[in-house]
C-alpha cells in the first residue's frame, strides 16, 4: 500500500506580515521616507500586488541594505516567483543579519523565519538538499519549534527522504505532543516500511499507536480516513 503524500502544511511562499513597528525607525512619517515604504509594502503585500511591494522594498534597500529590509525584499520576490533573486535578498539579509551594522538587531524568531524562507525558495528551485539544511537549522531558533519540526517532517516526507523523517516526527511530537498531523505523517512513513510475511502485512513497531494516535486527537481530521484504511491495511 502505499500512503496517500501529505501535503505539508509549511507556508511555502507564505509571507510574514511585520508587526507594527518592527522596522523601528525613527525617520518622520511623511513622504517618501522609511516608514512610509514600510507600510506601502505590507499593504502591497497584503494585497499581493508584488510589482508594487517590490517597488517600496528596493527604495528601502537603497536607503540601507538592512537585514529586515533585504528579508521584506526577499518577501516580495518570493511572492512573484522571482526565485533566484528572492535567494539573492535572503542570502544578504541572512549576512547582514550576522552583522548587523545598523538597527534593529536580529531576535533568534527573526533569524529562524528568515532561514525557513531560504528554504522555502531553495525548495522551488528543487535544492533539496540546501533546503533541508535551512529548514534544519531554522527549527531551533523558530519562536514556535513544534511547527518548524513538523514542517521539516512533512518536507522530508513529500521529497522521499527517508533517512530523516522519523527523527524529525519524533522531536516534532516530542515538542507538540497535540498537533495531530505529525502523527499521520509518522504513520504514513512507517507503513511505507512494511513488509509482507506469509501473506501478512508487517509495519514496523508503533505503526499503528501512532495512527490511533492521530484519530484520538483528530477523529474528524482531514486525513482521518487516510489513517482508517492504513490501519485496516496492517490488521
Amino acid at each position: 500500500m502505499n500512503a496517500r503524500p501529505f501535503l505539508a502544511l509549511l507556508a511555502v511562499g507564505m509571507l510574514p506580515f511585520f508587526a507594527a513597528g518592527a522596522f523601528g525607525s525613527a525617520l518622520a512619517q511623511t513622504g517618501d521616507d522609511e516608514p512610509t515604504l514600510v507600510r506601502s509594502a505590507q499593504a502591497a503585500i497584503a494585497a499581493k500586488n508584488w510589482s508594487d511591494a517590490e517597488v517600496a522594498a528596493r527604495k528601502l534597500v537603497a536607503r540601507s541594505a538592512r537585514w529586515d529590509y533585504l528579508e521584506l525584499l526577499g518577501d516580495t520576490q518570493l511572492g512573484n516567483a522571482d526565485y533566484p533573486d528572492a535567494l539573492d535578498s535572503y542570502s544578504r539579509a541572512w549576512a547582514a543579519a550576522q552583522t548587523p551594522t545598523v538597527s534593529p538587531a536580529p531576535t533568534k524568531a527573526a533569524l529562524g523565519r528568515l532561514l525557513t524562507q531560504m528554504g522555502n525558495v531553495d525548495l522551488r528551485l528543487k535544492r533539496t538538499d540546501e533546503a533541508i539544511a535551512a529548514y534544519t537549522k531554522a527549527a531551533p531558533l523558530a519562536a514556535n519549534p513544534g511547527l518548524a519540526y513538523f514542517n521539516l517532517c512533512a518536507v522530508l516526507y513529500n521529497i522521499g527522504h527517508t533517512d530523516g523523517v522519523l527523527a524529525a516526527c519524533n522531536t516534532a511530537i516530542a515538542a507538540d505532543p497535540g498537533r495531530a498531523d505529525a502523527y499521520f505523517i509518522k504513520g504514513s512513513f512507517l507503513i511505507s516500511q512494511s513488509t509482507v510475511r506469509g501473506g501478512k502485512t508487517i509495519a514496523p513497531p508503533g505503526t499503528v499507536e501512532v495512527l490511533r494516535k492521530y484519530l484520538e486527537l483528530a477523529p474528524n481530521g482531514p486525513h482521518a480516513q487516510d489513517v482508517r484504511d492504513m490501519l485496516d491495511y496492517v490488521k
